[in-house]
Order: structure tokens, then sequence, then C-alpha cells
């Protein structure tokens, strides 16, 4: 991550999802995935997956998370798969009208 808000993760929200039965995704804005466990309130570090920075929003959907992020222009969005922890990562991404 080249650019945020802040100099360091503090840890600070960004977004967040429920899956419906254990677990709260969140993204910081420094870009980190975590998840915290709501039967013991652990929290575990997924990964620092939005190399853009800021990670304002996520959602999931029949066991896939989503998620995008950006600063200044740079913008990415990321699929993964819960189950088998697979993380796709689709990045650059340029409205070709507009620029």
């Amino acid at each position: 991550m080249e650019r945020t808000r802040h100099e360091r993760d503090f840890g600070f929200c960004d977004a967040m999802a429920y899956d419906g039965t254990r677990y709260i995704y969140a993204g910081t804005v420094a870009g980190v995935l975590s998840h915290i466990d709501t039967q013991t309130g652990k929290v575990d570090k997924v990964a620092n997956i939005m190399g853009a920075g800021r990670f304002p929003a996520l959602a999931i959907r029949d066991g896939i998370l989503y998620g995008a992020g950006g600063m200044d222009g740079w913008t990415q969005l990321i699929r993964w798969d819960i189950h088998t922890d697979r993380i796709e990562g689709f990045g650059d991404l340029t409205d070709q009208e507009i620029n």
C-alpha cells in the first residue's frame, strides 16, 4: 500500500459484512481484510489485500465475499470464495469513456 489517509494501520474499520452464521468480515482504511469470530471474539487478519489503500465496500453472497476499494483514482475489486480460500483480484479499473 503506497497511500492511505493514515500513516499506519490502527485497525480503523472502513466496511463490515456479516456472513449470517459466525463471522463478521472487516476491511480497514489501510486495505487489510480481517474476520471476527462472533462466538469467541477473536480477530484474525486474512490479508493485506487492498493495495490501493481504503477498503470501504464489502458484501457476501452464497459464500463469496466481494470487496472494493481504492484512492486517488486507483480502484480494485476482490472476490474471495470463503470455503476454498481462493482470492481473485481485479485492479487498475478505468472507465474508458471518462478515463
